[in-house]
């Protein structure tokens, strides 16, 4: 047994994904789950065939089962003498900007995936394939019982560290309702940092004040990304949720299945409305005549009677500017 942090993640709608995609696109859906692996802030400076880079490319383990994936992320050798839980909340850092940008990339893609991450003990022997150990158990227990929506949560054992100095934490995380911590893809923390950054450092304000007009704009293009595939999402479930346009009004029974992935994405468009909520501070902060994209209301995905009479066609032609409401 080895100590690490462990993530275990449901890929969330997989079997459509495997009937409607080539084999071609589906390798290149799970290599997103290799490509954020970044070990260190310096990484791309050490050479790739480098006994270092080579360490530290096998910290890393990825392992793909159907629609389940286990990433473990190891402390590297020249670090494990000293290991402590410090060592290992920074390890748990990494791994939480990788998990950031794998789910924002997904989501592009219109995938999402829901999860749980933890630091634990777990045996896992790539010869054998044989894996196995508490830390396994525990984060498939946070996705499969705590996490519900598409998130990623963080085991509370270490997330009580976030709560006590929540203002100061540069982690890609979030609090949900539950108040529970998970992974932040919309990069909100990055928003409330910064105003937390324009109180704390007056001395420094238009130093803060060029940092948030950098982040602006490359916020602003990964939030329209967001938005247009939530909204995509959005739409085709409540398409989903229609036997036929033709049948008569009794027979306009609604799918549970369908309903609930509906709240799924309903949970996702908050999230993303309490991150345009957020930058619109930034904005307001610059004062700059940056567009951020609306956010999305959910009052315009209905399922009534009426909308049941409308042809698919109609949807076809949707523009990406399209309003929804919070719940």
């Amino acid at each position: 047994m080895e100590r690490a942090v462990v993530t275990f993640i449901d890929i969330l709608g997989f079997k459509n994904l495997v009937d409607s995609k080539s084999e071609h696109e589906m390798h290149e859906i799970l290599s997103l789950f290799h490509k954020f692996n970044k070990e260190t802030p310096f990484s791309e400076f050490i050479p790739k065939d480098s006994i270092l880079s080579k360490e530290l490319s096998e910290t890393i383990k990825t392992i793909f089962f159907s629609d389940s994936v286990v990433r473990i992320r190891y402390a590297p050798n020249y670090e494990k003498s000293n290991a402590c839980d410090g060592l290992y909340m920074c390890i748990l850092e990494k791994e939480l900007i990788s998990l950031a940008e794998i789910q924002f990339e997904l989501l592009k893609k219109g995938i999402l995936i829901r999860g749980g991450i933890t630091i634990g003990n777990i045996s896992y022997n790539s010869q054998t394939n044989q894996l196995f150990g508490k830390a396994m158990n525990r984060a498939y227990e946070l996705e499969s019982k705590i996490a519900n929506y598409p998130r990623i949560v963080i085991d509370p054992t270490f997330s009580n560290v976030y709560s006590r100095s929540i203002d100061f934490v540069e982690s890609p995380i979030c609090i949900d309702s539950e108040m529970l911590f998970s992974v932040d893809c919309f990069n909100e923390r990055e928003a409330k940092l910064l105003l937390c950054d324009i109180e704390r450092y007056s001395n420094l304000r238009s130093e803060v004040i060029e940092r948030m007009q950098r982040e602006m704009v490359l916020q602003k293009d990964m939030l329209k990304d967001c938005r247009k595939a939530i909204i995509e999402m959005l739409l085709q479930s409540v398409r989903n949720m229609r036997i036929s346009p033709c049948d008569p009004p009794s027979e306009h029974l609604f799918k549970i299945q369908d309903i609930k992935i509906f709240g799924k994405y309903a949970w996702l468009a908050n999230r993303f409305n309490a991150s345009i909520d957020s930058w619109v501070k930034v904005k307001d902060v610059v004062g700059d005549n940056i567009e951020f994209p609306e956010k999305i209301h959910l009052r315009d995905f209905q399922w009534t009677d009426s909308q049941l009479e409308l042809d698919d066609r109609l949807f076809a032609n949707i523009p990406d500017v399209y309003q929804v409401e919070n719940l």
